[in-house]
């Protein structure tokens, strides 16, 4: 459990358009329910295995997405640890959403980090 709370703590603190937003979260006795920003498109994983390719102009546009929000997620001392195509989900427009701060941890500069 103190991974999940870790990784709502983590995730909640991001108002950023390329880090999937957490709406809210409540618990039971058994489960802990995250309701997430709706990002209908899957993931880059899918899309890239649907299609094969992307073209070069997407690539570019994805990437670009991508660096914004590692800028944004480096700069408040996180590191995600699990960024992969099956965590980047597609929203609307095509804008990227980096998802599951499962392994993600706080630094501090001079921090050793395994």
């Amino acid at each position: 459990m103190e991974s999940l709370e870790r990784e709502i703590t983590i995730q909640k603190q991001f108002k950023h358009k390329n880090i999937l937003k957490i709406e809210s979260f409540f618990e039971d006795n058994d489960n802990v329910y995250i309701l997430l920003e709706l990002c209908p498109n899957a993931n880059l994983n899918e899309l890239i295995a649907r299609r094969q390719y992307l073209l070069e102009i997407e690539a570019r546009y994805f990437c670009a997405q991508i660096v914004e929000a590692m800028k944004a997620i480096h700069s408040r001392g996180i590191i995600h640890r699990d960024l992969k195509s099956a965590n980047v989900l597609i929203g609307n427009d095509m804008q990227l959403k980096i998802a599951d701060f499962g392994m993600a941890i706080s630094y501090k500069p001079g921090d050793k980090i395994h």
